[in-house]
């Protein structure tokens, strides 16, 4: 009898979690709207680094982030995923020993995940 209530009560903690996301990233500094979404965030550092790699450096520091508006609401689904607005930060980046300020606009691509541009200011 106690071995079934403790498969339930797994089972019933399974069910609750399923649809958390596990951010498996530091916190960014600032106040990036990323630090609420990992799909977001991870769209971002890997955008970020290609950039940065184009540049041709192989590495960067995030020193400040920025959510700077929203065109529309912004939506997002169970998976915290954006599915309906356009985000519009600045980041603060070093990278090979220069220091870059990005405007950074996060659109969703409709399928969870993002388009991101990136313009050096």
């Amino acid at each position: 009898m106690q071995r079934g209530l403790i498969v339930l009560l797994f089972l019933v903690l399974a069910g609750c979690v399923k649809n958390q996301v596990v951010d498996s990233t530091p916190q960014l500094p600032g106040g990036t709207f990323a630090n609420f979404s990992p799909h977001v965030k991870q769209d971002l550092l890997n955008n970020i680094s290609a950039w940065v790699n184009s540049k041709g450096c192989s590495s960067y520091e995030t020193q400040d982030t920025k959510y700077i508006k929203s065109d529309g609401d912004l939506l997002v689904d169970d998976y915290k995923r954006l599915r309906q607005g356009v985000l519009h930060e600045t980041w603060v980046i070093s990278y090979c020993g220069t220091i870059s300020t990005l405007g950074l606009v996060v659109t969703p691509d409709g399928a969870g995940g993002t388009w991101v541009s990136i313009a050096e200011q």
